[in-house]
């Protein structure tokens, strides 16, 4: 049993160590090779002039939320019944293209005779910008290649396991892209634009999340003790 896990983890280092060289000698920026941003196109998951579900009564608004577009409401209840993406959260990371009244004003004008699933769709391409383009990837100039605490590590199976993944973090830092940060209510956007750098968890988290930070604390706890 031992000797297949051994033999296991040594398959995954190679090809862990493998994608990383791979990263390091690649003559395009690995930052900007790994963290591009693909935004997320809506499309109608009914028929385009079907009318979409009768909505169930709206919760009372928030007041510690003052904002109409992504907090519980009209606009958020029926793009979530429509499901014009394959993620839920995908709605809620776009910044708007205009401000908030203007975009409530252009649901309310699509909404007057009955929304319908190809409305959907067309009030997102028009009023709503990328996912993911509030932030930019960075590479950390002081970014150790080869840590010491990695490289003490007596077992090489594990330091160069944790060396490949070491490397991955570099493609992971983030800080905001003022060009298109939502200022001075010229849009709407749930984004809280930090001053610094930051990581993200990646996949379908393009912005920090302080539950996810928690989590990764509570792995690295036992992973710490179990190298120790």
């Amino acid at each position: 049993m031992v000797s297949k896990y051994s033999q296991a983890a040594v398959l995954f280092v190679a090809i862990l160590g493998a994608w990383s060289n791979a990263v390091a000698q690649s003559t395009t920026n690995p930052v900007s090779q790994f963290a591009s941003v693909s935004t997320s196109i809506p499309s109608p998951t009914g028929a385009p002039n079907s009318i979409l579900p009768s909505q169930a009564p709206l919760p009372p608004k928030q007041a510690w939320f003052p904002g109409e577009l992504f907090c519980p409401g009209e606009p958020l209840q029926a793009i979530s019944l429509a499901h014009p993406y394959k993620d839920s959260k995908t709605f809620v990371d776009k910044p708007s293209r205009n401000t908030a009244n203007t975009t409530i004003a252009a649901f309310q004008n699509f909404s007057s005779n009955g929304l319908t699933y190809g409305e959907i769709t067309q009030f997102l391409d028009e009023y709503f910008q990328g996912e993911g383009l509030e932030l930019q990837a960075v590479s950390l100039d002081n970014f150790p290649q080869n840590p010491a605490s990695i490289s003490s590590i007596p077992n090489q199976y594990v330091q160069q396991f944790l060396l490949a993944v070491h490397q991955v973090w570099n493609l992971l830092i983030r800080e905001t892209n003022q060009t298109t940060l939502c200022a001075g209510g010229n849009c709407e956007s749930t984004l809280i634009p930090p001053n610094h750098t930051f990581v993200v968890p990646g996949g379908r988290f393009l912005e920090y999340c302080k539950f996810l930070r928690m989590q990764a604390r509570l792995y690295a706890y036992p992973l710490g003790r179990l190298l120790g």
